[in-house]
């Protein structure tokens, strides 16, 4: 997230309450979809699994943020000056899902791609794909440490642990998410291309996913917009403020998407809501046999 420290007109207890309650509110929505995979396995298909991932990377994501947010909240005071190490260590975590987030929301587009335009079966390269995945994300994250381990992750905005380094913060978050965003769009559209060509429901479906890249990358919109408002000596505050309070939102655009496309999830949830208890195990018969299998 780009840094605001040096505007003078930025209130950063305001900023880290924010930080704090959007971050605790895209943690629950993405726990919530956890139970569901949880308690359904049903649900782990080739989309499910990812979305899973996803899911596990926003609450990581999201802890650390909050974490760094709350210390501020109650000290009024970065966590780097009592805890250098222990920011560090947040940071690189952050860094990893960030970094993991950005590839992952590639796969997606690449195994929706395998499946529309080739009928290939995706699931049997998973698990290469989840250990590629991971490694890459790791070395990326490792770059900071190899420009200026000192300096790698620290406290950039007074509120939370991340880049102190201009070129690390390019290299390691806004370039990834650049390149994922153009690679998932190509695909997107040679996958609408062949969908034109022979649409069914199943096709249908899946095109749904390529929406995962376009909430990714919106919730890193403002951050770039504000680092190039940055290089051209603009800095308008009130974008700061909505910036702290749409990145966080990632998790819960991410979750509220998937049960919209989701019948089992949405027709489950709505029967909860209504207190319809008694409905449910019915309701899951019905569903599990009609499901979509991805």
């Amino acid at each position: 997230m780009s840094e605001p420290s040096n505007n003078p007109n930025v209130n950063f207890t305001a900023l880290a309450w924010i930080l704090f309650i959007y971050s605790i509110y895209s943690v629950v929505f993405s726990l919530i979809l956890c139970g569901f995979f949880i308690a359904y396995p049903f649900l782990k298909t080739m989309a499910g699994k990812l979305i899973l991932l996803m899911s596990i990377m926003e609450i990581i994501s999201f802890i650390d943020t909050s974490i760094t947010s709350f210390y501020y909240i109650v000290n009024e005071a970065p966590l780097s000056d009592d805890y250098p190490k222990f920011c560090r260590g947040l940071g690189f975590i952050l860094s990893f899902t960030d970094i993991y987030k950005n590839f992952l929301v590639f796969l997606i587009a690449l195994f929706c791609y395998l499946e529309i335009c080739h009928k290939c079966n995706s699931l049997k390269y998973h698990k290469f794909a989840y250990i590629a995945l991971t490694l890459v994300s790791l070395l990326v994250s490792s770059i900071p440490f190899m420009i200026d381990f000192d300096n790698s992750y620290t406290q950039s905005d007074k509120i939370q642990c991340w880049f102190k380094n201009e070129i690390a913060s390019m290299l390691v978050l806004y370039m990834p998410l650049v390149l994922s965003f153009i690679l998932s769009l190509l695909l997107m559209y040679l996958s609408l291309r062949k969908f034109r060509a022979s649409p069914n429901y199943h096709s249908n479906y899946l095109l749904k996913l390529f929406v995962f890249p376009i909430i990714l990358f919106s919730s890193y919109l403002l951050p770039l917009i504000r680092r190039i408002l940055e290089y051209a000596g603009v800095d308008w505050t009130p974008l700061v403020y909505v910036m702290y309070m749409f990145v966080p939102m990632h998790g819960v655009f991410n979750a509220v998407f998937y049960v919209y496309i989701n019948k089992f999830i949405r027709e489950r949830l709505k029967f909860i809501i209504l207190c319809r208890s008694e409905a449910l195990s019915f309701l899951d018969n019905e569903l599990q046999e009609s499901i979509v299998v991805e």
